[in-house]
């Protein structure tokens, strides 16, 4: 099957990888629908960590196209939310609310599972890890990428605000208004409204002209300079629209797929 390929830092190549097949009985096959980069993709991309050549992506929402003899929650023609990783849902860790710590789990990638830029994907435990969106039409771009947004970056801000232990009148500080940063503000709006606005650690600004006074806090290293957040009310913080869109791939059709938009509660 086609799939985005890690070749070496600064090279993603489109290329041929293992089909995903039921390997094991709790094993789904999800035909891969949208996806997206991470984060964490950019590390081996720029050369900051190692990796070996191999299939890339943890980031996709899928239909289910093939289900193992034990799988009990999910079956052929459901719409599903992957998780960046994988988790059996019973080990002691995964009762506790740690499934990205299951003793049996991993994360997708690399030849054994596909990754989620690549056509399929194999899910070690199905009953455990993706999540089952509800029967109904689902044609638009916007809801498809807010569903993509459930598999990784809204669940690390959701994260945040939940362990901040957030109530309605606190007052909290989000460092960096990214993809992660964003979600972490409308986590804590959701769990205490009015807690929270974004402010970036530090903003950019033009370099001061040779023939003036600097100011009193230097630019930094990478041509910044740090600025406190402000608490006034009338102090304006740049931010995407709610419907910009995310940087997204879209798997190409399939022959014998399910018609799209329509997804099945089965």
């Amino acid at each position: 099957m086609r799939a985005a390929i890690f070749a070496e830092p600064g090279r993603i190549e489109v290329g041929d990888g293992p089909d995903a097949v039921v390997v094991e009985p709790t094993n789904a096959v999800v035909r891969v629908v949208l996806a997206c980069v991470c984060g964490s993709d950019l590390w081996y991309y720029r050369g900051d960590s190692p990796l070996l050549s191999r299939p890339i992506g943890h980031e996709f929402i899928g239909v289910v196209e093939q289900t193992g003899a034990a799988v009990d929650t999910l079956a052929e023609g459901a719409l599903v939310i992957a998780p960046f990783a994988f988790s059996d849902g019973t080990c002691p860790h995964c009762r506790a609310g740690f499934h990205n710590s299951c003793i049996n789990g991993g994360f997708f990638g690399g030849d054994a599972t596909g990754g989620g830029q690549g056509e399929r994907v194999r899910v070690p435990f199905a009953d455990g890890t993706p999540v089952k969106v509800p029967a109904g039409d689902y044609d638009d771009d916007a809801t498809m990428r807010s569903f993509l947004a459930l598999s990784d970056v809204m669940a690390t801000g959701h994260h945040a605000a939940v362990s901040a232990n957030l109530k309605p009148g606190d007052t909290i500080g989000v460092v960096g208004d990214g993809a992660v940063g964003l979600s972490a503000v409308l986590a804590a709006n959701r769990s205490a409204p009015a807690a929270s606005s974004p402010c970036p650690a530090t903003r950019p600004v033009k370099p001061w002209p040779a023939s003036s006074e600097p100011p009193t806090s230097s630019p930094n290293a990478a041509g910044r300079r740090s600025r406190p957040c402000s608490t006034s009310p009338t102090e304006s913080v740049s931010m995407p629209p709610p419907n910009a869109p995310a940087p997204t791939s879209r798997s190409p059709p399939q022959s014998g797929s399910p018609a799209p938009g329509r997804w099945s509660d089965t």
